[in-house]
């Protein structure tokens, strides 16, 4: 039961109470009624005054839960179906570590997918339109392992998980592309941090639902393979994990699967 409806309720039951002690005390609701005959003007303004501070109490309840509301939708697409991210402080690490929890037969009975990934905060410049973008995340993500994680529903109606995505080629999301201006098959100028910088080409705009939301900020989804001129081979930088159900139970499942799966000094910011 929300809030509001726990106001709603209160109100009733005083209502109530009201109208069985007229009912029982007969006398006291004569008074109560001669009084307010007697005094309308003052009558008038303790019920408006009740009704005021009622509907101040009842918005600022709704208000209350509409946000909490707003933000754990807000969270939910921002995770999509990554329930747990391992990340060891942003320092990269073997991605045999992945297979390895994927071959975890505790895990594998709780696991609907388990994916090595990489992400870092990164600038993009696109150089047909000489439009530029910072703070854009750099997502790169294995297009074997992404289908428990969903596919990317493009702005044309297609959808891919990147194993059609050749070499060069990357995925921008729709908030990304609103900020460049870019179309399909614009040339991308990406950085991170003082790397060396890489050229890749949009083969496709990702809408703001699914895998295509995750972060809720501006970024360039690339298959890890593409991702060798930036990183070379220093391996991947999160884990991402996902596990059956949806909404609450998803969320209780992670929860419990969390403890399980720690494995040394990585930490698991899941939902």
């Amino acid at each position: 039961m929300n809030r509001a409806s726990v106001v709603i309720a209160i109100f009733v039951l005083v209502y109530a109470a009201l109208l069985v002690l007229a009912i029982r005390r007969p006398l006291l609701g004569r008074l109560a009624l001669r009084e307010a005959v007697r005094r309308p003007g003052q009558s008038a303004v303790v019920v408006f005054g009740l009704m005021i501070g009622t509907i101040a109490i009842f918005a600022t309840q709704v208000l209350s839960d509409s946000f909490l509301e707003s933000s754990t939708r807000s969270a939910y697409l921002a995770w999509g179906n990554v329930d747990l991210l391992a990340a060891d402080g942003g320092r990269f690490f073997d991605p045999a570590l992945a297979a390895g929890l994927a071959a975890d037969p505790v895990l594998r009975s709780s696991l609907k997918g388990i994916q090595a990934g990489v992400e870092l905060p990164s600038s993009v410049v696109d150089l047909d339109r000489g439009n530029a973008k910072g703070l854009v995340m750099l997502v790169g993500f294995d297009p074997a392992t992404q289908a428990p994680f969903g596919g990317y529903l493009l702005t044309n109606g297609k959808s891919t998980s990147g194993q059609d995505l050749g070499p060069g080629q990357v995925l921008v999301s729709l908030s990304l592309a609103t900020a460049l201006q870019a179309s399909e098959g614009d040339r991308l100028r990406v950085t991170v941090g003082s790397k060396p910088t890489a050229e890749f080409r949009v083969a496709g705009i990702a809408e703001a639902e699914g895998p295509g939301a995750y972060t809720l900020r501006p970024a360039l989804f690339s298959p890890l393979a593409n991702l060798r001129p930036l990183i070379g081979g220093q391996g991947v930088n999160v884990i991402r994990l996902a596990v059956p159900g949806q909404g609450p139970a998803e969320l209780d499942r992670a929860h419990e699967l969390a403890p399980q799966s720690w494995t040394g000094p990585m930490s698991w910011p899941h939902k």
